[in-house]
């Protein structure tokens, strides 16, 4: 699967375009080559996967327990339901579906952002607050997930 990292200003363009940082592109190789799902994310933003990790995320998802509760299924139907197959252009640039930009209020100034196995696209000032919220609590969060490191 692609790794992908980094964090590239940007904006959408009058077709609600984005360009995917060409760094974005080689990382994702062969499997970019295929096409992208896009989609709401689980936060305020568009989720950018490539097909091959989308489709291993619907078969992860169609073989768990989160299909048994309610929220579970909710949340399938939310981000599933957003999802639209599209492919770059000869200039990298993906197209946003408006009714997600819309809904997530993400406007023309956005920042891309590359997070492991996935691309998430911010509008520029709700990225800055979250960016901001996640550099104050680094520390504390690391230990919650990880726990305290152990005393020479």
């Amino acid at each position: 699967m692609p790794l992908f990292s980094g964090e590239y200003p940007s904006t959408i363009d009058d077709k609600s375009r984005v360009i995917v940082p060409a760094k974005m592109r080689q990382a994702a190789g062969r499997d970019g080559e295929a096409g992208y799902y896009v989609t709401r994310g689980i936060d305020d933003y568009i989720s950018i996967q490539t097909a091959a990790r989308f489709e291993h995320t619907a078969a992860e998802t169609a073989d768990t327990r989160l299909r048994r509760t309610t929220a579970g299924r909710m949340m399938e139907r939310a981000i599933f339901s957003k999802a639209v197959f599209a492919k770059c252009d000869k200039q990298g640039r993906l197209l946003l579906p408006t009714r997600l930009t819309e809904q997530l209020n993400i406007t023309k100034e956005v920042v891309i952002v590359g997070v492991n196995d996935r691309i998430e696209v911010w509008d520029r000032a709700r990225w800055e607050q979250i960016d901001a919220e996640a550099q104050q609590q680094l520390e504390q969060r690391a230990e919650q997930i990880y726990g305290t490191p152990e005393k020479a």
